[in-house]
């Protein structure tokens, strides 16, 4: 048996079904389903503007990145505007029957409106491409791609670029946040005082993560440090 029943919502990226079966009597059983899944158009239509044909992913079947902007950062910006994070050279199709030279292109894989009140996150579509192993492919960023980023002012209806000052990560899709093991660093003293920043004038060894514990070849709290007299 089979019934067709009318959704109040539908076209969404994650749902899950919850039936319930009631009798004459008023008896009743419910029943989850066993996991979520996609509910109408997976993919929806491509969004084109006219910054050299960027594909808009609105959202995807791959992994996501998380990337936070402070508002503070954006604050060049009018209410309106639309705030973009782009692979230059990230996957633009859906499906495997391109030419390798249609499957790349410019992507946009994350939106939002500023609105000057609150600050931005946005939540960055990874690629997926299993072609090769006889799956499918979906648009979305590519990682180890160079993270670009681009507003559009909705009052001159043009587009342009955004330089990142990045607090943490490396401005490159799927790159892990923070140093990783092994990474060379330098110590570098913030004087409250008079707001001046000091850098120890040499690169240091090893580093690694002991979530604030001494780190192992740092820990000899007789060593002193002599930090240039004049700031950064």
């Amino acid at each position: 048996m089979s019934i067709d029943i009318d959704l109040p919502v539908d076209d969404q990226a994650f749902v899950r079904f919850k039936t319930t079966a009631v009798d004459t009597f008023g008896n009743f059983s419910e029943d989850y389903a066993d996991d979520y899944f996609i509910l109408g158009d997976p993919f929806g239509d491509y969004n084109v503007n006219d910054l050299e044909d960027m594909v808009i992913v609105d959202w995807g079947w791959g992994d996501y990145e998380l990337i936070y902007i402070s508002n503070a950062a954006l604050d060049f910006l009018e209410i309106g505007d639309v705030i973009h994070v782009v692979d230059e050279h990230g996957i633009i199709v859906q499906g495997c029957d391109y030419e390798p030279d249609e499957i790349n292109g410019t992507v946009s894989v994350a939106q939002d409106i500023y609105e000057a009140d609150r600050n931005v996150v946005l939540y960055s579509s990874e690629s997926v491409d299993f072609c090769e192993e006889g799956g499918d492919r979906f648009p979305g960023y590519v990682e180890w791609n160079p993270i670009s980023y681009l507003f559009h002012d909705v009052s001159a209806d043009e587009y342009f670029t955004m330089e990142a000052d990045y607090q943490f990560g490396y401005g490159y899709f799927g790159a892990p946040n923070g140093m990783e093991g092994g990474h060379n660093f330098l110590i570098v003293l913030y004087d409250q005082s008079s707001g001046e920043v000091y850098t120890y004038p040499q690169w240091f060894e090893g580093w690694t993560n002991t979530n604030g514990a001494p780190m192992p070849g740092y820990d000899d709290h007789t060593v002193v440090y002599d930090f240039s007299s004049s700031p950064n």
